[in-house]
Order: structure tokens, then C-alpha cells, then sequence
């Protein structure tokens, strides 16, 4: 689908711009019984919490990889430095489109609205 959405864009020799993420990750339940094996949204693994996010535009010429810590806490500093819309209240602390090593990027939120530290989750690697 996204696909067609950038051809139909690129076709119509316009201006624009496209973000595409995901609010959450997945995880595997019934790990124990492979033939049962399933995806679902879950809270209590890194992979809960990995999720795609890419950008595109018009004029796009290169591809460029971000894989130092962004939290999806800080999205909105993300949006103002894609879109160009800024506020006082928005922390630009850190370069989100960048590979910087940025503070405050390690953190997300639970089922239970509680902040917790990502790199202190287990992995949940399928058997």
C-alpha cells in the first residue's frame, strides 16, 4: 500500500512528503508451542517497542539509516525538525534525524503508563 502511495505521489509531479511508523511493536505469544505461534502487542520485551518508522519526500536522493536510540516519547522533537514547525515548549536537545547520541532516548511507557528504562528489557527472540 505504501508503495502504491509513493507511485501515485511521484506520479503526480507535486511537492510532498510522507512519514509512515507504527505505535507499537510486537511480540510472540505461545513460544512453547510453534504451531501456535503468534504476534500480538505486548509490554515486557525491546521488541514491544521497535517499530518502523521511515520518511520520504519529492525530492529525496539518498537513504539514510538512523540507528543510534530515538524514543517514540520524543516524537514530537522528530516532527518539528521534519516538518519545519517549531514551538517553545519542544526540546531540541537532540538532533532526532541524525545518528547523534542523544540523553533521554533509552525511555518508554508501559501498559501501566509507567516510564521504564528500554535497555533493561529482556529479549523475546522466537525459539
Amino acid at each position: 500500500m505504501l508503495a502504491t502511495i509513493h507511485q501515485y505521489l511521484t506520479d503526480s509531479q507535486s511537492k510532498w512528503t510522507m512519514i509512515y511508523f507504527s505505535d507499537h511493536g510486537l511480540g510472540f505469544v505461545n513460544k512453547n508451542n510453534p504451531s501456535d505461534l503468534k504476534l500480538t502487542h505486548n509490554d515486557q520485551y525491546r521488541q514491544d517497542y521497535e517499530v518502523p518508522l521511515f520518511i520520504s519526500s519529492y525530492n529525496s536522493n539518498e537513504r539514510q539509516y538512523i540507528t543510534a536510540a530515538r524514543s517514540g516519547i520524543n516524537f514530537l522533537t522528530l516532527f518539528s525538525e521534519w516538518s519545519g514547525i517549531d514551538d517553545a515548549s519542544i526540546d531540541h536537545s537532540c538532533h532526532m534525524i541524525s545518528n547523534d547520541i542523544c540523553h533521554q532516548q533509552n525511555s518508554v511507557i508501559d501498559f501501566n503508563n509507567k516510564r521504564i528504562d528500554y535497555t533493561k528489557l529482556p529479549s523475546d527472540m522466537a525459539p
